[in-house]
């Protein structure tokens, strides 16, 4: 009974937001026009309030406001002399016009209805699809504990190729970080490629150059000259980590000392191109740096780093990102819940910077640093 009561409530509370601009139009009309005298004619405008009812309300308020506005017509055109003989021609064929766009106005919010249910259809497959191939990640995953957060654009059926992943492997744990080029379920194939390569190659393969190798031929075999991705590989060892660099936007590692971007020594194309390096390195080798227990690494896609202000500025991530892990007291465990708080701070960070309540582009924020199995 209450669920109904809400509904009700929901679907009147909708109804009056969708009838308050035909409403204001119907009352500025009339008022202008009483207010300009009997010489000015105004009410031939007042056709507007039925299509700008078509625009988000029903076909049935948009009969409504025709019916409500055919009385009020008259009204003002008998003010305006108009109805009269000497007027009565033009307001029969206005009267005529307006019927007949009134019925075309209907029409039209009954075919943006239609079509905004098929738009919300496709959009709840895609969402589907996206949830599905990318799931919420544990909260520990072998010797790491991770926080994340994913924004998304998600304007209209528009959703992003951004993709992660964190496996534990016999050769330590594994993670990667990508961004297929363009969007849609094109994207959503792409990376549903390059996600399941990754997860078996990581499990086989001894190096992370093998693994991008592997990944880079499913690519090649499944989804030949249609998307590139954009990928940084991360192994985590005993004392540091090993790090390959697809293309991709440069991790960040956060240490007490203070902030350093991992740029590559030997950076490689996303993965899809690699046909078009030199020979001899179509397959840039790893890199280490080392990476002590409380360091956290950020790694992030493009989203982020691309976010711009009113004035033009990118994100400046790099000189945010230590406050915005904070408040950790030196020496203290960094736990699940502190990580995905400051993943939390870092997306509302980034939407304080872009002025709004959506980006342009969907963002992944993924933290991670060691756990020693000392936290409660």
């Amino acid at each position: 009974m209450n669920g109904t009561l809400r509904a009700g409530a929901v679907r009147l509370r909708d109804g009056l937001a969708t009838s308050m601009v035909p409403l204001a139009m119907l009352i500025a009309v009339s008022v202008l026009d009483l207010a300009t005298g009997r010489d000015t004619v105004f009410f031939p405008f007042l056709i507007l309030c039925p299509a700008l009812a078509a625009v988000s309300g029903s076909p049935r308020s948009v009969l409504v406001f025709g019916v409500l506005v055919l009385p009020l017509r008259y009204a003002l055109a008998d003010y305006d002399n108009q109805v009269a003989s000497v007027g009565a021609e033009y307001f029969q064929t206005n009267t005529g016009v307006f019927i007949a766009a009134t019925v075309i106005c209907a029409w039209v919010a009954v075919l943006r209805i239609r079509r905004e249910r098929m738009l919300a259809a496709v959009t709840s497959v895609a969402l589907a699809a996206q949830e599905a191939l990318l799931p919420p990640l544990p909260e520990r995953v072998g010797n790491l504990r991770v926080g994340m957060r994913y924004f998304g654009a998600a304007a209209e059926a528009r959703i992003g190729g951004d993709l992660y992943a964190a496996v534990e492997t016999p050769y330590g744990t594994r993670v990667l970080i990508g961004d297929v080029s363009g969007n849609g379920l094109g994207a959503v194939r792409t990376a549903a490629v390059v996600l399941g390569g990754y997860r078996e190659a990581a499990q086989d393969e001894p190096d992370l150059v093998g693994v991008a190798r592997r990944v880079e031929a499913s690519l090649r075999r499944s989804t030949p000259g249609e998307k590139f991705t954009t990928a940084v590989f991360v192994e985590v060892r005993e004392h540091d980590l090993a790090l390959l660099h697809r293309g991709h936007v440069s991790p960040i590692r956060v240490t007490a000392e203070g902030v350093m971007e991992l740029d590559a020594p030997e950076p490689g194309l996303p993965l899809g191109l690699g046909e078009l390096a030199q020979t001899g390195t179509e397959h840039p080798a790893c890199w280490t740096v080392p990476f002590a227990p409380g360091d956290v690494l950020v790694l992030m896609t493009d989203g982020v780093t691309e976010a711009r202000d009113a004035h033009g500025e990118f994100y400046p991530l790099a000189e945010r990102v230590h406050q915005l892990l904070a408040p950790w007291p030196q020496g203290d465990q960094r736990t699940e819940r502190d990580l995905d708080a400051a993943a939390e701070r870092i997306g509302r960070d980034l939407l304080r910077h872009v002025g709004g309540d959506r980006l342009d582009d969907d963002a992944v924020v993924l933290l991670i640093t060691r756990d020693d199995g000392d936290a409660a």
